[in-house]
């Protein structure tokens, strides 16, 4: 739970509107952005494996689109 905390603070810092996804065993994504209808599913596994998230949302972010 604490990565999807880091991750959805990331977002609402940079202003994206997103939810977190249901819970109580529901096949849903951890984090859907609003805006794009896209889910993703964050997980934690490695110690670097959030740097390696917020390098991938911010190279992400800055694409044209």
């Amino acid at each position: 739970m604490r990565a999807e905390l880091v991750a959805g603070a990331k977002l609402a810092r940079a202003g994206i509107p997103f939810d977190f996804g249901r819970r109580n065993g529901a096949t849903y994504p951890d984090l859907v952005l609003r805006e794009m209808n896209l889910g993703i599913e964050v997980k934690a596994r490695r110690l670097d494996g959030l740097r390696d998230l917020h390098d991938e949302l911010k190279a992400a972010l800055a694409e044209p689109q």
